[in-house]
């Protein structure tokens, strides 16, 4: 996944791709290379289900409260089903374009949905828009997230 993530970058708040620009001169390029990027992370889904990526889904439960709560709807969704994902599925953790991507021509594409899934739980909790729950590491306060091995440095010499 490290070279996936080096293209992904934050636009306009978003994670992902930039969409393409369909005004610009070469859109149609644009639109061709994020068009076979998506292609390139589907193709991945058999690969990194075998190596149990997924798992990691089933088995981290967000702390739902101070998580992103599009991202807790989509991780939610996905372990309520057991990883079987239909087309109904909350794209809204998702840009534009990765939603029409997901569904592009009218087909929800499932392998790619559970990779962005995938990739977006992660970059979630390294940018700490989600949380772990019962992480024994941090905890929260007014709103701060506090590292609990802070709390004691004042008791133990």
């Amino acid at each position: 996944a490290g070279a996936l993530e080096e293209n992904l970058s934050v636009w306009d708040g978003e994670y992902g791709l930039p969409e393409p620009d369909e005004e610009a001169d070469d859109g149609d390029y644009e639109r061709i290379e994020s068009e076979l990027f998506y292609y390139d992370i589907e193709k991945q889904y058999d690969k990194m289900k075998d190596q149990g990526m997924f798992e990691v889904l089933k088995i981290l439960e967000l702390d739902e409260i101070h998580s992103d709560n599009n991202l807790v709807l989509a991780v939610n969704y996905f372990n309520e089903r057991d990883g079987s994902i239909e087309k109904d599925a909350p794209t809204r953790f998702l840009n534009r374009y990765e939603q029409r991507m997901v569904h592009k021509d009218g087909n929800f594409r499932p392998k790619l949905y559970a990779m962005l899934l995938s990739m977006k739980f992660a970059a979630a909790l390294k940018e700490k828009t989600a949380f772990i729950k019962h992480s024994n590491k941090f905890f929260f306060r007014s709103g701060c997230l506090i590292p609990q091995d802070s709390i004691f440095k004042g008791f133990v010499k």
